[in-house]
């Protein structure tokens, strides 16, 4: 016969599997400052090869001005300039980025815990029921 609860269980762990399975794994092991970290470090990366690459098209868009001027340039005045752009951008990223990635791991351990409940209730449905899981083969037997 059919244990609808079980059947319950099993569908609620289904669907957190489906909707979060990867993402729920592969991020459950960290420390949330070690999460952060993690992230807050891969946007700070990213963002400094763009504001490179950024750089390196405008200054080829521009080459002509460049070669016609390049005794008149203030170059210390254009280092300090992108200097202070870089560092303003870097700021801004690193502090909405940690926000969101504080948000994004308490969100992540709420479902990981509902998920892991789940878990702990089907185990108790199969160690009432006389079938642990942990002996059984991939077989069934």
């Amino acid at each position: 016969m059919v244990n609808e609860e079980k059947v319950r269980i099993m569908t609620a762990i289904a669907y957190e599997e489906k909707e979060h399975g990867s993402e729920l794994l592969n991020d459950a092991f960290f420390y949330k400052n070690d999460y952060v970290k993690m992230h807050v470090l891969s946007v700070i990366w990213n963002y400094t090869i763009g504001y490179f690459l950024i750089l390196i098209l405008i200054a080829l868009y521009n080459m002509d001005y460049l070669l016609l001027n390049f005794v008149k340039i203030n170059y210390l005045y254009v280092g300090m300039a992108l200097l202070f752009s870089y560092l303003l951008i870097i700021i801004v990223s690193v502090l909405i980025s940690k926000i969101y990635y504080q948000d994004k791991y308490d969100k992540e351990q709420e479902t990981m815990q509902k998920y892991h409940k789940y878990v702990l209730e089907l185990k108790k449905f199969y160690s009432e029921d006389g079938k642990e899981t942990e002996n059984v083969d991939i077989t069934g037997n």
